[in-house]
């Protein structure tokens, strides 16, 4: 099963719309399309998901929504903070955090994501689960050149680009005008003249030559293994992340 991000992704795709485009039939930002696309998110508020959901096909997906992300996050640092025996002003002083003020504000669900800077803060004062908080850290830095080779099978994705392709009687500048890239980048693709694509415009043109998930995860290595158990409750799922 895709992450959610990259089934809107996929929608989108199919039904030929541009981020735009979508923005203006759902009434939902363009910047948080874009964000939800490119961070490949598992979750997202269910305001934004209904109104996604309106246009595009998300059955089954509704799993993966919460009312709002930060109130999540604030939760699971006020229950630490308890459990530890901590006031606000004791832990932001322990934590050398800012003020208690941004710790109130943390708490009260203002925010849906923290720095790395300020989780290492929290966790050494509190028993904080990385991998429980892993979606709430705000990532910082580009993926060098040498991660991307070992999550991207760049052969494979050359060769059925080409492959599908012309199975679908596409030309280099109609398939460019679907997945909203150039006809220059889709050439340089199957030529094979680069080392290293952007992975997001490389998932929109797999989306639109009507990749199957199967051959998703072969391309995308670090798609391997993250099928998301239906049955299970999002606070069940946000264990997983």
């Amino acid at each position: 099963m895709l992450r959610l991000g990259d089934k809107v992704l996929s929608e989108r795709i199919k039904n030929g719309l541009s981020i735009p485009e979508l923005s203006k039939k759902t009434g939902v930002e363009i910047n948080e399309i874009y964000y939800i696309e490119k961070e490949h998110l598992i979750f997202i508020e269910k305001e934004l998901f209904y109104k996604l959901a309106n246009i595009l096909d998300l059955r089954e997906y509704e799993i993966f929504t919460y009312e709002k992300m930060g109130e999540l996050l604030g939760k699971k640092i006020k229950q630490a903070r308890l459990k530890m025996g901590y006031t606000q002003k004791q832990l932001s002083e322990v934590a050398h955090l800012s003020s208690p003020t941004f710790l109130s504000r943390l708490e009260k669900g203002h925010c849906s994501k923290i720095n790395e800077k300020t989780f290492k803060k929290l966790k050494n004062a509190l028993p904080l689960d990385r991998e429980d908080f892993e979606f709430f850290i705000q990532k910082r830095g580009n993926t060098t050149q040498k991660e991307k080779k070992k999550e991207i099978n760049f052969a494979l994705i050359q060769d059925l680009m080409v492959e599908k392709r012309q199975k679908l009687k596409l030309s280099r500048e109609s398939l460019g005008k679907m997945a909203g890239v150039s006809s220059r980048t889709i050439k340089r693709i199957e030529e094979k003249s680069q080392k290293s694509y952007n992975k997001q415009k490389l998932l929109q043109i797999m989306y639109a030559l009507h990749f199957s998930e199967e051959e998703i995860e072969k391309c995308f290595l670090t798609f391997e293994g993250e099928e998301l158990n239906e049955k299970e409750t999002p606070n069940e799922l946000q264990k997983k992340i």
